[in-house]
């Protein structure tokens, strides 16, 4: 009771009062190694006491914490950690060895180990090749306690091997069956990037198309674990599909290295249904259109891929055409001017797209009669011969927040459109402190209260957008946060005007 009071007096930017109330909580349970967080936390935000004041109250109750559990690994973790964040980076060694020493095979130990593991990785996120005794002994250890860092290490021991050309055939397949074994949320790797090292390498090509051809059950799976979990549907149908969009770009790959060029080109095809983008996918098409001489169809795929910035990754539709630009021309002058007819050409294909995805029998939006926060009611009727555009969001939804500039701007391209309009609907939270919020951050754009709308009308990915006909249909629904949101939304607009 203690702790959900000052959790939520946190949350209402009560922070004396939240601190009073976790005193209480860790009162009552004063080995509680969480609660002792939560209250570090609270007093790093304290705004009534000074930088010094907050760091010497949290080193005071990590003391307390330590002469009442300093025999505990996770105490002793959680204090070096603590303890490291505010400048006694000596003291949190000693703890950190003592956990080595002292506590060799505990959990908070496996958790240390893993840590020297990642931040010793290079700037794109790969391991190094003087990593391997330590990943290879991490796995060795007699007993892994978490599931996710056994998969993780595993997933890391075969970026390793597959970067290194030298790895014998055997030992790369072993470690793809490990990180089957040990697959719980990355099936990325056994399934769809572990059967392409296999195939790029043209060995145990029949056990690659094996493990290619094993990954959707493997997806379903885990979509329905998810579901268990709560998951939204919208966001296990993304996941759903990224996976399958990978998968299908494998199976191509391994096909092909079994000289099925036919049967890969069609699931390389089907890559680009479930997961359209997919740049991996779209360059092997481009190859294959090459090879029988279609240059303008290998143009359009690698356009159609060309405008993706991928994390820590050369994009492969990018590399592609400056390759075949450099092979045409013999150097890469004028390839700047080439590329503005790639864009224009990029950009109409993502138009296509954005258009395409117009429901084809669109349904009455659910019934609504919400109040704004000006205290006007906006109904259903009230939007019937618009083109309106509804944003669902919340005021601690980064991803909804992070697209606000642009969403304003759109707002500001339709403000005297009479044809069009343009709110959003805030899920949960009072009134009074959406407005503030609104006030602090200086937003003006429409808000209407949800009042359990977004439960009854089945929202639950946040943001979420709909696009609703002068009919008050949803001829567009859109859930997640949105790249080139104020051009994209503009070409969907301007779609429905007839």
């Amino acid at each position: 009771m203690a702790l959900a009071t000052a959790q939520a007096l946190a949350q209402a930017e009560r922070p004396a009062d939240a601190l009073t109330w976790i005193a209480r909580a860790v009162e009552a349970s004063p080995g509680s190694v969480r609660l002792h967080q939560q209250r570090w936390k609270l007093l790093r935000g304290a705004p009534e006491r000074s930088d010094d004041e907050r760091r010497a109250a949290i080193v005071q109750d990590i003391d307390a914490l330590l002469a009442l559990r300093g025999q505990q690994p996770s105490t002793l973790l959680a204090a070096a950690d603590a303890l490291r964040e505010h400048g006694q980076a000596q003291r949190a060694d000693d703890l950190e060895r003592r956990i080595a020493g002292e506590f060799d095979g505990s959990p908070a130990h496996e958790l240390l180990l893993y840590r020297k593991i990642t931040a010793g990785l290079g700037p794109d996120g790969k391991p190094k090749p003087e990593q391997r005794p330590v990943i290879d002994a991490f796995l060795a250890r007699p007993q892994l306690h978490d599931p996710s860092l056994r998969e993780e290490v595993g997933r890391l021991r075969f970026e390793l091997l597959r970067a290194d050309p030298a790895t014998p055939a055997d030992e790369l397949l072993a470690a793809i069956e490990f990180t089957r074994i040990a697959g719980r949320i990355d099936l990325n790797t056994p399934y769809s990037h572990g059967p392409i090292a296999l195939a790029e390498r043209g060995v145990h090509l029949e056990r690659a198309e094996a493990l290619v051809r094993e990954g959707p059950a493997a997806f379903d799976r885990l979509v329905a674990e998810l579901a268990a979990a709560g998951m939204p549907d919208e966001m296990r149908d993304i996941i759903r599909r990224d996976m399958l969009g990978v998968n299908y770009d494998a199976l191509g790959v391994v096909l092909l290295a079994t000289g099925r060029s036919a049967e890969a080109e069609a699931a390389l095809l089907r890559s680009q249904e479930v997961s359209p983008g997919y740049p991996e996918s779209l360059a092997r098409l481009a190859a294959l259109a090459r090879g029988r001489g279609d240059m303008d169809a290998a143009e359009g795929y690698l356009a159609a891929g060309f405008e993706l910035e991928l994390f820590q990754r050369e994009n492969p539709c990018k590399r592609m055409l400056a390759q075949i630009y450099r092979e045409e021309h013999g150097d890469l002058r004028g390839y700047e001017k080439y590329l503005d007819k790639i864009r224009a050409r990029a950009r109409e294909l993502r138009r296509a797209r954005v258009i395409a995805a117009r429901a084809a029998s669109p349904a009455p939006a659910p019934a609504f009669a919400l109040e704004r926060l000006d205290g006007a009611e906006i109904t259903n009727e009230s939007l019937r011969g618009k083109i309106a555009v509804i944003k669902f969001w919340f005021t601690t939804c980064k991803p909804c927040i992070d697209e606000l500039p642009e969403f304003e701007q759109l707002i500001r391209d339709y403000a005297r459109d009479r044809d069009v309009e343009i709110l959003t609907i805030h899920f949960g939270g009072e009134k009074d402190e959406v407005a503030r919020w609104m006030r602090e951050h200086k937003h003006r754009f429409p808000v209407l209260l949800d009042a359990g709308f977004c439960q009854k009308a089945g929202v639950e990915m946040f943001p979420t957008f709909w696009v609703l006909d002068r009919e008050g249909r949803l001829a567009y629904t859109l859930p997640g946060a949105s790249e080139n949101l104020r051009e994209e939304f503009a070409w969907r607009i301007e779609s429905l005007r007839g």
